[in-house]
């Protein structure tokens, strides 16, 4: 677990974070037709989103091979999965609403990497607390171009990235990915000045991203993506129903008084719900 109650500032090298499919893939396909000119290399980790009812259709898949010239992407195995795509966007169509398939980078060459002993994973947490002196101890958070991996604990609250009682400085997760952890990506309790920008919340349980009783945060172009169902017994019968999906913005534990922004986003792949949020 990374405890941050200092300065953590990670900055990696900048990378083409996505693609929209330019042609439809299937089951058994080991090649997917992309954009040209991305940096994608030999040994990339990508995600493929699902685009037909079945929400639980993801595919994660190495790269082979990637043709700078004409984007064609060549898969170290074959996509379980059919994912939708087309050469033009389908804005025109449907009210500016690109319906392709979307194809997500996710390596980076600077990387957090959680543990596997007893579904741990790992934690990168940052929270303002007292010392034992009494005095004020505060941390900040500055990821650019960063991939957190097999991160969170499993059936708790414990996301890769946690915001607990944050409030002195200001936050920034940019240009970044966190996917296929142990439960929750992304976590922000009691704190304020947070900026997610253009980054990636991949392969999660019960729930994604999480924001509550918060303040002064933006939620700018992130994806939050194939979130499943947590394996979890608690005796006595299936009369428990789990809180699951994509996006929780001041809803976790009911209704709250918040400042959250959340735009340019895309939920995909979530059971029950994308983006839950109160009205007002």
């Amino acid at each position: 677990m990374i405890a941050n109650l200092g300065l953590v500032s990670f900055w990696g090298q900048s990378r083409s974070r996505n693609s929209r499919l330019r042609q439809t893939c299937y089951w058994g396909n080991t090649t997917a037709l992309v954009s040209s000119g991305l940096d994608w290399v030999a040994g990339d980790r990508v995600y493929l989103a699902p685009t037909a009812v079945q929400h639980t259709h993801s595919d994660y898949v190495n790269i082979k091979d990637y043709d700078i010239q004409t984007g064609l992407l060549t898969f170290d195995r074959p996509l379980k999965y059919y994912h939708w795509g087309a050469f033009e966007s389908t804005a025109k169509e449907y009210n500016g609403v690109d319906m392709r398939g979307e194809v997500v980078l996710l390596s980076r060459n600077v990387r957090v990497i959680g543990d596997d002993t007893m579904s741990w994973g790992g934690q990168i947490v940052t929270a303002d607390t007292m010392d034992d002196l009494g005095t004020l101890v505060t941390g900040q958070l500055l990821f650019n171009n960063v991939e957190v991996y097999n991160c969170s604990q499993e059936n708790t609250f414990q996301s890769a990235i946690r915001f607990e009682g944050a409030n002195t400085k200001s936050h920034l997760v940019q240009n970044s990915v966190v996917h296929e952890g142990h439960g929750w990506t992304f976590k922000a309790i009691m704190s304020s000045n947070i900026l997610v920008k253009d980054s990636d919340f991949i392969g999660a349980k019960a729930l994604g991203f999480v924001v509550t009783q918060c303040a002064n945060v933006t939620i700018d172009g992130a994806m939050i993506a194939d979130v499943i169902k947590r394996k979890l017994d608690l005796g006595g019968g299936n009369n428990f129903a789990d809180k699951e999906g994509c996006v929780s913005i001041c809803a976790y534990t009911g209704p709250e008084v918040c400042d959250v922004s959340v735009i340019n986003s895309v939920a995909a792949g979530c059971r029950y719900a994308g983006f839950v949020v109160p009205g007002h």
